[in-house]
């Protein structure tokens, strides 16, 4: 996974808690009011409701938190493996604040295209960074690299004998040459 991807799960994991705990405000304003939301499926025509309780809501809002301060823990981590101090403050306030370009030169009082040149470099040690701490799994059975021409047929009436006494034969048949500068 880039570390675009990575932010991008992490942002939408935190935009999600905020939406559990304003949905959990509006129940707790209305008290006795059941909320159904639909979840649909594409083979299925309807979508069924499903009932949210508040306890439901604090459940998935307590997953999505653990997972989502998992997420925030890997960037600390990579944050912290960076060596210039300049280039990890930019990190720390894109990455893990996450600030604006604008709003990073103004705090740090840099000109924007200083905070640019920075970003790119951070960018580039960051996915550095994130390689050493969350690497990717080796594959285990994957078809992805895997050509799509079919592999030549063995033929099976010859023995594994018979093809070592063949290999044998035609190195004997060559004798060695040896020249002679005359």
């Amino acid at each position: 996974m880039t570390l675009e991807q990575y932010m991008i799960r992490y942002r939408l994991l935190q935009r999600a808690v905020e939406q559990d705990e304003q949905l959990l405000i509006l129940m707790e304003q209305a008290p006795y009011a059941a909320f159904l939301r639909r979840f649909g499926s594409a083979c299925r025509g309807t979508p069924a409701p499903r009932l949210l309780t508040p306890q439901s809501i604090r459940d998935r809002m307590r997953r999505r938190g653990r997972l989502c301060s998992r997420y925030a823990e890997r960037i600390a981590r990579a944050v912290a493996l960076i060596h210039a101090p300049v280039i990890r403050q930019y990190a720390v306030c894109r990455y893990l604040y996450g600030m604006t370009q604008e709003d990073i030169s103004r705090k740090c009082f840099y000109s924007l295209r200083t905070v640019y040149r920075q970003g790119a470099r951070a960018k580039d040690a960051m996915e550095r960074a994130m390689r050493v701490v969350s690497p990717r799994p080796a594959r285990t059975k994957s078809t992805r690299y895997r050509s799509a021409a079919p592999l030549p047929r063995r033929d099976y009436s010859v023995t594994n004998a018979e093809r070592a006494a063949a290999r044998y034969q035609s190195v004997e048949e060559e004798p060695a040459r040896i020249y002679y500068e005359e």
